[in-house]
């Protein structure tokens, strides 16, 4: 079993703190109320760059169907379906979109894990796939405008998959 997470990189400890402030009060919540918790944690990076790494209460993925079948029956998620998954990463997103300022961004299964060691941008470079990644408009431009994003809010585009 796997997790998705977020992870933020920001622009120093006073854009971490406010970003991880952020998810830890707002909460994605679904159309049959359900509010999917956060945890939020600041973190420097062996590179010295701040990076916030937000974790979701039961968004999970499973790496078979055995998996799956056995979270399913003990309750580990009373909710595992795609559509929860849809729904989910939608208002996550949404909160993403008018969250406080960061550099970069990546939503995807351990993404945590991922990014805690490596720049965002690094992938990116290295032409490799991720989950979802946000970047500002101005690393979009630096990176030479990198096929596959769109714009995702204003000062950020996105690789919608």
């Amino acid at each position: 079993m796997k997790y998705y997470n977020l992870v933020a990189e920001c622009n120093g400890y006073d854009s971490v703190q406010e970003f991880c402030t952020y998810f830890r009060e707002n909460n994605a919540v679904l159309s049959n109320g359900k509010r999917i918790a956060s945890e939020a944690n600041a973190m420097r990076r062996g590179d010295g760059h701040w990076v916030a790494c937000i974790s979701f209460e039961g968004l999970m993925a499973f790496d078979s169907e055995e998996e799956l079948e056995y979270a399913q029956k003990n309750a580990l998620s009373s909710s595992i379906n795609s559509d929860f998954l849809q729904e989910a990463v939608s208002e996550i997103f949404s909160l993403l979109s008018v969250a406080p300022s960061y550099r970069a961004a990546a939503f995807g299964v351990d993404a945590i894990d991922a990014f805690s060691q490596m720049a965002i941008e690094e992938i990116i470079l290295q032409n490799a796939s991720f989950g979802y990644l946000f970047l500002t408009d101005t690393a979009w431009e630096r990176l030479g405008e990198p096929k596959g994003f769109e714009n995702f809010t204003e000062g950020y585009y996105w690789n919608p998959n």
